[in-house]
């Protein structure tokens, strides 16, 4: 019955036109998976999946489409990897469909050391395969390998027209965490390569949204967010939520950065009214020490002044007396005269010493 179901798929989609083939292909596969996920006779769930991508000729951006939705739709119904230990299948024995639907199986699963080994085998047997590379690259950026850094800018060079192969290597980038200085900048590159190939996904906007908020450009991850979240179809409610959390930490960096912002202003504020004050007090100790100086050089040359006086009226005071006594012919008038003269000293004395002494 399975093989008659994908004959049929087969051949409607042949019959159709090139632009329908994918939307016929793809619905058939989805609605075989979706029946047919808990019957144990489906040993391999990829045979449907390899049957048609082999029979019906559809680009390699509708195949990698394909592959990738159709394992994401396997993978939530619960069916494993084609190529896990437990299928006993080998490497070589699988074509290249099934390498493929491992591949994208192991990346959803972060298996990056196991999807290393796998594209190992797989870029052997199919060297020409850039998608291969990719997902080598997608695991060697899982594990943060710091040789795949000088690759990823020619990588993305050679891939940037190839949008399901950006997709992988968007994916990789975002997980990265030590492997490349710019990372941030890295994702919001092939994002906007990505969008301008016409890939609008919600995860891209996703990826995008937190590159955006770690360079702290927060009013456009939350535009980006939100549109990741206008955009998000599988009603996957584990992703719905990684989507969630990831908004709610763009609004609360948000908040704490006006927070910072806030706070650097007031703290301007308060060292601007500290330095004022301090100017004023600085300004005004200045002031008054310069009056006390000013005062204390006043007083200074005042002192002088008098001195100075007294000492000329001095002079002039022991020359009248001393002409008074010289020229006295009495007794008593020479004592009377050395009186004054005894007297006018202690007196001139008196003077200075007042001129001389500390003043308030």
């Amino acid at each position: 019955a399975l093989v008659v179901e994908v004959d049929e798929l087969t051949d409607r989609a042949l019959a159709a036109s090139s632009l329908a083939r994918f939307t016929i292909v793809k619905a058939g596969l989805y609605d075989l998976v979706d029946r047919r996920a808990k019957d144990t006779s489906l040993q391999a769930w990829t045979d449907p999946l390899e049957h048609v991508l082999t029979c019906v000729p559809l680009d390699e951006q509708a195949q990698q489409r394909l592959l990738q939705t159709i394992t994401w739709r396997a993978r939530t119904h619960g069916l494993g990897d084609p190529l896990g230990e437990e299928t006993g299948r080998a490497f070589a024995d699988a074509g290249k469909w099934v390498l493929y639907c491992s591949a994208y199986f192991r990346r959803f699963e972060f298996k990056f050391q196991e999807l290393h080994h796998l594209t190992h085998h797989a870029l052997a047997a199919h060297p020409d395969e850039v998608m291969f590379e990719v997902f080598s690259a997608f695991g060697a950026l899982g594990v943060n390998d710091a040789t795949i850094a000088e690759e990823v800018p020619a990588l993305f060079e050679r891939v940037k027209s190839n949008p399901a192969a950006l997709d992988t290597l968007l994916h990789g980038v975002w997980l990265s965490t030590d492997v490349l200085e710019d990372r941030d900048e890295w994702v919001l590159t092939i994002s906007r390569q990505s969008m301008r190939l016409g890939d609008r996904s919600a995860n891209v906007y996703f990826w995008r949204s937190s590159a955006l908020r770690a360079t702290g450009r927060y009013a456009e991850a939350l535009e980006s967010i939100d549109e990741a979240l206008a955009r998000h179809t599988l009603r996957d409610n584990h992703v719905h939520q990684d989507y969630v959390r990831e908004r709610e930490l763009i609004r609360a960096m948000q908040s704490i950065a006006r927070m910072v912002a806030l706070s650097a202003e007031e703290a301007t504020r308060e060292l601007n009214e500290l330095h004022r004050r301090q100017l004023a007090e600085a300004q005004a100790e200045f002031r008054a020490k310069a009056l006390a100086v000013e005062d204390s050089v006043s007083k200074s040359l005042t002192g002088v002044v008098e001195i100075l006086g007294v000492f000329l009226a001095l002079l002039g005071f022991l020359a009248g007396t001393g002409y008074l006594v010289l020229n006295v012919d009495h007794f008593w008038s020479s004592l009377a005269a050395f009186g004054v003269l005894a007297l006018g000293s202690l007196a001139f004395i008196v003077a200075l010493r007042l001129i001389v002494r500390p003043r308030a």
